[in-house]
């Protein structure tokens, strides 16, 4: 039996048993012998020293007695892997002793016959067995998804999750989500594995075009697909490759299907496993993508249900703002705002923007003779300091708070709406949008660069007060640390647009 196929496998089966469990030693007696100090084990297994193992356990082993030699007594998940490889092992071993226990002068031959197809079937078992403990390790990570999913807020760090275990579970070098612009129908990289972090802007630069690609046609057909050699693949978007200087040698795409529309895939590339990617690899995938969309549908359903909450809130105060500029309005029709009191036309003006706005702060700017530069005639902050000295409405200041304001005149003279600054990765908001006219926008920040750097007076949105001719500009509101939605919005066009015209009748008063 040393030599024969059977043996070899058996002892495979051990050694793995033996790292599994992290035994030292290993050894096989036959049941009648294994009391006996003298006997000598059928099978060892493991170079470790026995005094180097404190625990010592003897156990049924199909047929056999197993003495494993282990560090510390075996634990629960041990036994469990013992009792699989016992089973195996009981295949092997009752098939080679009933062959050779036989009469028959064939029984040698019977034998090497039956531990061949057992050892065949030994073979397949186990890798089954490791084909099942694969996926019960795959499983496992999605209902561990799962849990995070139900607890997440962010979309991007749960995707990101998404990503690895798709890398993993499915067995590539890379992996990424593509999600489908519902305005254009391109395709853009949300998020990619860990592994493809080094290419990220490279990657947020790129846009599939709608139906191009093999994305793109997992876009349109609906169905997971594997695709072996991806180089001799009509469909291939080789740009991908080119920018990020690799090869895509294979691949598997699922779509993400959100109440019946598909909003995006997930794609692994190039296969780790020899075989490449298999059928299982394309199962497993579609579930991921399953799960994928649950959360996606999810957080968007939050994100859909609080922007509704924060434009309800937004309206609210809009109209809350408006009666109060009304009111304004009214008392300086009547003349009941007594002169020289310390919270004046202007200061309460812009307090009431300020506070039903939630802006940092507002200001009033004058419109310079030259129309070169503005002159701030009134300012108010969060937190109700008191107003700030300003020169007589005749006199101009020394030094202009803004200056190069032409072009920008023109601009909001041209379009009658708000100029709308752009903002910056590194302000409250954290992320990026142009504003109305970048280009004016550059000239204007190089002429005012010291100034920009007070948060309290750094423009958001600039609204412009007409004359009652409509051809000069008087007043220019500026809001600072714009906290609010751009001016994109016919509804919010409309509210920006009334206060405009309620500034004017109410400075045309004061005038």
């Amino acid at each position: 039996m040393k030599d024969s196929v059977t043996h070899r496998i058996l002892r495979r089966s051990l050694t793995e048993l033996l790292i599994g469990i992290g035994a030292g030693r290993l050894e096989l007696f036959a049941a009648d012998e294994s009391d006996a100090p003298e006997s000598l084990p059928i099978l060892r297994i493991g170079a470790g020293r026995t005094e180097d193992c404190a625990a010592v356990t003897d156990l049924p082993f199909a047929g056999f007695v197993l003495r494993v030699h282990s560090p510390e007594t075996l634990a629960p998940d041990a036994t469990n892997e013992i009792r699989v490889h016992r089973r195996l092992a009981g295949i092997l071993l009752r098939g080679v002793y009933v062959a050779e226990s036989e009469a028959d002068p064939n029984a040698e031959g019977q034998a090497r016959i039956r531990s061949g197809f057992l050892a065949e079937t030994l073979l397949e078992l186990l890798h089954l067995l490791d084909e099942r403990d694969r996926k019960i390790a795959n499983y496992v990570r999605i209902i561990e998804l799962n849990d995070k999913i139900l607890a997440a807020d962010q979309l991007y760090d749960v995707l990101q999750l998404v990503m690895e275990l798709a890398k993993v579970a499915v067995g590539g070098d890379d992996a990424a989500l593509l999600l489908v612009d519902p305005r254009t129908g391109e395709m853009t990289f949300k998020v990619v594995a860990e592994s493809f972090e080094g290419h990220n802007r490279k990657l947020e630069q790129i846009r599939i075009p709608s139906g191009q690609g093999i994305a793109g046609s997992v876009v349109l057909s609906a169905r997971a697909e594997i695709i072996r050699d991806v180089g001799t693949d009509p469909r291939s978007f080789q740009k991908v490759d080119r920018i990020l200087g690799q090869t895509t040698r294979d691949m598997v795409v699922a779509p993400i299907v959100a109440r019946g529309r598909v909003i995006g895939v997930i794609e692994v590339i190039n296969s780790r496993a020899q075989t490449g990617f298999l059928s299982e690899h394309l199962e497993m995938l579609e579930h991921i993508a399953s799960h994928a969309s649950l959360f996606i549908e999810n957080v968007r359903g939050r994100e859909q249900l609080t922007r509704a909450s924060q434009d309800l809130d937004r309206r609210s105060s809009e109209a809350q703002v408006l009666a109060e500029l009304t009111e304004l309005l009214s008392i300086r029709q009547k003349g009941e705002a007594a002169p020289g009191e310390a919270d004046s036309l202007r200061h309460r003006f812009l307090r009431t923007l300020v506070n039903g706005l939630r802006l940092p702060a507002a200001a009033l700017l004058k419109v310079s003779a030259d129309q070169k530069a503005l002159n701030e005639i009134a300012h108010f902050q969060t937190g109700g300091k008191a107003p700030t000295a300003f020169p007589a409405d005749g006199a101009e200041p020394v030094e202009p708070a803004w200056r190069e304001v032409s072009d920008i005149l023109l601009w909001l003279t041209q379009n009658n709406e708000p100029f709308r600054f752009g903002q910056f990765g590194d302000d409250e908001s954290g992320s990026d949008f142009a504003g109305s006219a970048p280009g004016l926008e550059n000239r204007f920040r190089a002429a005012n660069a010291g100034a920009l750097g007070d948060p309290a007076r750094a423009p958001g949105i600039w609204l412009p007060v007409f004359s009652d001719d409509r051809r000069h500009i008087k007043l220019l509101i500026s809001f600072s640390g714009l906290r609010i939605a751009p001016p994109e919005a016919p509804t919010e066009l409309v509210f920006f647009r009334t206060v405009m015209n309620l500034t004017r009748a109410i400075f045309t008063l004061d005038a």
